[in-house]
C-alpha cells in the first residue's frame, strides 16, 4: 500500500488553524490514490488524542497515521506509539515504541 508524505515546511497547521486551509485539502483528496494513507511526520502529531488527525481524515477521506513520540534530529529517527485516525476513531496500531530512520 502506497502511503502519502505531507511536509509543511515553515508553516504550522493547527486544529484551529484549519478551516482555512480546508480547500487546500480538499485539492489533494482528489490526488490520493484509492487506499492511500497520510503519515504526519512530526513530534507530537496525536498528543492532542488524535482531534487534528481525525479532522485531517475526515476532510481527505482517507487514514491519517502519526505518533505522540519525539523526533530526535542528531540521529534521524522519530520514536513513539503510533496511531492511526480514520472514520472518526483514533486507534493505536499496535507498534510501541515505533522507530522511523529518514534520510
Amino acid at each position: 500500500m502506497r502511503e502519502t508524505f505531507l511536509f509543511f515546511g515553515g508553516d504550522g497547521l493547527t486544529l484551529y488553524g484549519l478551516p482555512r486551509h480546508r480547500h487546500s485539502f480538499e485539492i489533494m483528496r482528489q490526488a490520493l490514490a484509492p487506499g492511500a494513507r497520510v503519515v504526519l511526520m512530526h513530534c507530537w502529531a496525536f498528543s492532542d488524542g488524535g482531534q487534528l488527525a481525525l479532522a485531517l481524515s475526515a476532510i481527505l477521506g482517507c487514514p491519517v497515521l502519526g505518533m505522540n513520540g519525539a523526533q530526535i534530529v542528531d540521529n534521524q529517527q522519530m520514536e513513539g506509539a503510533v496511531f492511526r485516525a480514520y472514520e472518526g476513531r483514533v486507534d493505536c496500531v499496535g507498534m510501541a515504541p515505533w522507530v522511523v530512520y529518514f534520510d
